[in-house]
């Protein structure tokens, strides 16, 4: 294990506007790159933690475990903000000669990932294997996966969220409103806010865990006591331990920075921004998750173009990505197992456009059956002045055509040589249209609202007892056959590179 300091010399630029003197950054290596370099792991790290992963992820990481420095070079950096080495509001301020405290500038996620850049740049790092990281850690993966597409073959990403969440700023909040109302925070010295932050770790451990865990935890078996409750002494216990070892300035700013965290900043939307991962994506959520619930993962994979969910069924609340070792090892193994060839890279792309497109055309197909007499007409105007498309979408929602002629028409609609070429993942598709569809019939609960007026439609169904509430404007639809177009124009190319390789060989 090696703890080293980069010295970044030159102004760093923040996403507010502001600039940074100078940078330093703390980070710790584990391990030795092997000849080809392509055996680099780098972790991303979560809030209050540091650079030594082998120290607060064990299990995971260290000698005998999954991630160990006998087979892999292994790098953790502490995050821009922090307290333990990374410039952050205890570093000096060049402009007053004192720490920046308070007047630290806002940082985001981006920063943070701008500053493993030039990290990863100092170490002469070219492709990482696997890239991973939870909670705050999975934010910056996934930022750094969305700017840096080509750069990680493997992205590995705990109970986190593509934008964090109006239940996860507010509990962030209550924790910075505690640390202000400590007096002390604003004397501006090291040893100032020691008291609100204390309390602040009280209010976090709520959203760490939850009812189960403390009622198991914590639980009395003396009947008749009436004070100096197990649960009282657990908050005032965890309290203190931060307060030992952090710093109430960091956490405010380092909070701020997870509440800020939103990958569609500045991009198209949330989605497109998502689209653009290429790494082969694991995606784990745990259960009993309150604070990055398991449906913020599940938003995620299926936006991630071939990501894999998985769930772990946990005791502990959002601090199972960090508990959890044995199950994330048993995922993390199998996952990594599975060999990324051209062929799986083609098979990701054509599993999106069929999960897309057929959910997205198989939604449209429950409602057409009920409304197509109203709209097909109009329908096909808005999406296309193609006469020919139009002539065939016209037929698409006429009320007399049934499904499988229907079916028939989507064929003919897209794209002729897709489906003759992968015939079996069209008719894999065409299952899991039916399967949508089949919904209407399956459960009672469906609300249909129609608003010619703003050419919007709304529809509820229940899909396997969970609740899916989706709007569709007209007005979309044009942009979604465009982003489809383009799918599959890459999906014809990958293919055609694959069949000249493969004769190439020959």
């Amino acid at each position: 294990m090696s703890q080293e300091i980069l010295h970044y010399p030159q102004p760093f630029l923040l996403e507010c506007g502001k600039t940074l003197p100078q940078l330093q950054i703390t980070y710790h290596t584990y391990g030795t790159y092997n000849p080809e370099k392509n055996n680099v792991i780098w972790v991303c790290h979560a809030l209050t933690a540091n650079a030594d992963v082998f120290d607060w992820w064990k299990g995971l990481f260290g000698s005998g475990c999954l991630f160990n420095p006998d087979d892999y070079f292994i790098v953790c950096a502490n995050i821009l903000g922090s307290c333990y080495g990374t410039t952050g509001p205890l570093a000096e301020n060049i402009a007053t000669g004192a720490a920046y405290f308070q007047l630290f500038p806002d940082i985001s996620i981006r920063d943070m990932v701008a500053a493993h850049e030039i990290l990863r740049q100092h170490l002469g790092i070219f492709k990482i294997y696997s890239l991973i990281g939870g909670s705050l850690g999975g934010q910056q993966a996934l930022e750094w996966s969305i700017q840096y597409p080509d750069l990680i073959e493997n992205l590995l990403i705990v109970a986190t969220n593509a934008s964090h969440s109006p239940w996860g700023i507010a509990f962030n909040e209550a924790q910075r409103m505690a640390i202000r109302a400590d007096e002390t925070y604003n004397l501006n010295v090291p040893e100032g806010g020691r008291k609100g932050l204390k309390a602040a770790r009280a209010v976090a451990l709520l959203s760490y865990r939850t009812y189960h865990t403390y009622g198991r935890t914590q639980c009395e078996t003396d009947l008749n006591k009436t004070d100096n409750f197990k649960a009282s002494s657990y908050q005032n216990y965890q309290g203190d331990k931060l307060v030992n070892r952090f710093n109430a300035y960091s956490y405010v700013s380092l909070s701020k920075t997870m509440d800020s965290h939103n990958v569609g900043r500045n991009q198209p939307s949330i989605e497109q921004a998502l689209q653009q991962i290429k790494a082969k994506t694991l995606v784990i959520g745990i259960s009993s998750d309150l604070l990055f619930p398991p449906q913020e993962q599940q938003y995620l994979t299926e936006h991630i173009p071939g990501a894999v969910y998985h769930e772990i069924d946990s005791f502990y609340g959002h601090d199972g990505f960090l508990i959890e070792t044995e199950k994330l090892t048993q995922l993390i193994e199998t996952f990594l197992a599975v060999p990324i060839t051209p062929q799986l890279k083609l098979d990701k792309m054509i599993s999106q456009i069929v999960k897309e497109e057929f959910y997205f055309r198989g939604a449209f197909m429950s409602l057409f059956i009920d409304i197509e007499f109203l709209l097909g007409d109009t329908i096909a105007t808005i999406l296309t002045g193609d006469n020919e498309l139009k002539l065939n979408l016209i037929e698409f929602v006429n009320p007399k055509l049934m499904l499988e002629p229907k079916l028939s028409l989507l064929h003919k609609i897209l794209n002729q040589k897709y489906f003759d070429l992968y015939s079996k993942k069209y008719k894999d598709g065409i299952n899991e249209l039916r399967k949508f569809t089949d919904l209407r019939n399956s459960f009672a609960h469906k609300r249909i609202s129609i608003d010619n007026g703003n050419k919007k439609l709304n529809f509820i169904v229940m899909d396997n007892g969970k609740l899916i509430d989706n709007s569709f404007t007209f007005e979309n639809l044009e942009t979604k056959f465009t982003e489809l177009k383009a799918l599959l124009t890459l999906v014809n190319t990958l293919h055609d590179e694959i069949v000249k390789s493969q004769t190439d060989k020959a």
